[in-house]
């Protein structure tokens, strides 16, 4: 296996890019899928398949994305493997660990395969056993990344003398060795669908199709610099992109290619760092605000929680008075029976005064001016039960708080009374919420 330069001929137009066992092979749209969760925005894009003499440099970075750069490509040579060689003198490992120096948001990869090398020829894959692919791979790309300083690995096999299984076995076995090991930090594999003059609905619908092919994994949507077809950037790409973010869906985004960019000035790569950026942006606005607003409904539920812990306490002492005044109440119309004539006359007087102010003026309310779900009631206490205060305390309830009330069961009349005040309290609270 080597890596060399890869020569896209004129007829690129008709290039069927990456492939996977299982993917269609409609022209147009191509659908970059990662291995790995990035957690930043990201791009990614193919640099020296062309030989356009362009580096590195020449591709302006934004800071606020990380940047993948794909060297093409390292090919497989499996029937006389030799040393990777340098695919151009502009790409070289010193020149890998200077742009990733002065980046830190720079990742380099190299591609495996492609689509023709040198005069045309296709690049095949052709193992002559599994066992014998895999051991040379492992072997040629693990020296392949050691010596350029590489991250990560991409599949881009585009023409086979093999069976799927067999391919998908040996890419399985590859891929699976080269991250155990922490040979590479990342992979991914192209598949792709290919239709010229690709429509927005079209992209949405093939963007679902490869989402399903490859759950678990996420799928980066791309866009060629080259004219070979699929939804450009002049057609909708980045409107497509709009919707996708909308959705939640987007997964970033990969380009054909830095060699095919140079002479728009990479124009169209400025376009999608600036995009990936704003979306970086508009998710962090978004879970600050949502971290904002968490916090402020905590402090909310603080305010409530501190709110009825004090209306409680006002109950309770309200009904700690009632009860000190039904007890005065009893206590003296049963010493009534040993006193006085003038006495009794007395207590009578006071227990019709009492009488009177409790039919005539007193009425359980709801609590702070509330909805008026407690019916006003007149009580009449003199020579009651508490069974019989209960009950005509019941009865002159709202019906909704009568029936909670009656599955506690109360005993006394300073029960009831606190119940149906916690009840009406609540009811308040949840008529302001609503």
């Amino acid at each position: 296996m080597v890596w060399v330069k890869g020569r896209e001929e004129k007829h690129r137009q008709q290039r069927q890019w990456g492939c996977h066992a299982d993917v269609s092979r409609q022209r147009g749209i191509h659908f970059h899928h990662l291995s790995f969760t990035a957690k930043s925005a990201l791009i990614r894009e193919y640099i020296g398949a062309e030989g356009q003499n362009e580096t590195f440099s020449d591709v302006l970075i934004n800071p606020d994305v990380e940047f993948h750069f794909i060297l093409s490509f390292a090919i497989d040579n499996t029937d006389s493997p030799t040393s990777p060689t340098s695919p151009t003198d502009n790409l070289t490992p010193s020149q890998i660990n200077s742009i990733k120096a002065k980046h830190p948001n720079v990742k380099v990869a190299t591609s495996l395969a492609g689509d023709t090398i040198g005069d045309g020829q296709h690049v095949l894959f052709k193992p002559t056993s599994i066992d014998s692919w895999v051991g040379n791979a492992i072997s040629s790309i693990t020296e392949i990344v050691r010596k350029y300083n590489l991250d990560g690995i991409d599949i881009d096999y585009e023409h086979f003398k093999s069976d799927p299984d067999t391919f998908a076995e040996c890419m399985r076995r590859l891929l699976y060795y080269l991250k155990q090991n922490e040979v590479v930090a990342f992979t991914s594999i192209v598949p792709y669908e290919d239709n010229s003059g690709t429509t927005i609905p079209q992209f949405m619908r093939y963007f679902e199709k490869q989402s399903s092919n490859y759950r678990g994994g996420k799928i980066l949507v791309s866009f060629g610099t080259d004219g070979s077809g699929g939804l450009s950037p002049r057609n909708g790409f980045f409107t497509a992109c709009s919707l996708l973010r909308k959705h939640g869906k987007l997964h970033d985004i990969f380009i054909w290619s830095a060699d095919d960019s140079k002479k728009d000035n990479f124009r169209y790569e400025k376009q999608s760092q600036d995009f990936c950026s704003r979306t970086l942006l508009t998710m962090s606005t978004n879970k600050e605000a949502i971290e904002n607003l968490d916090a402020r409904l905590g402090e909310l539920q603080q305010g409530m929680s501190r709110l009825v812990l004090g209306f409680v306490n006002k109950l309770h002492h309200m009904e700690e008075t009632l009860a000190r005044l039904f007890e005065t109440l009893l206590s003296n119309k049963e010493g009534s029976s040993n006193n006085t004539n003038d006495h009794n006359c007395h207590s009578r007087h006071n227990r019709a005064k009492f009488k009177n102010n409790v039919e005539g003026e007193h009425q359980v309310k709801p609590i702070n001016g509330g909805s008026g779900y407690v019916k006003p009631t007149k009580m009449k206490v003199e020579n009651w039960t508490q069974k019989a205060l209960v009950g005509t305390f019941m009865g002159g309830l709202n019906a909704e708080i009568a029936d909670d009330i009656r599955m506690f069961k109360p005993q006394s009349l300073k029960e009831a009374i606190s119940l149906a005040r916690m009840k009406d309290e609540q009811m308040n609270l949840q008529q302001k919420l609503v």
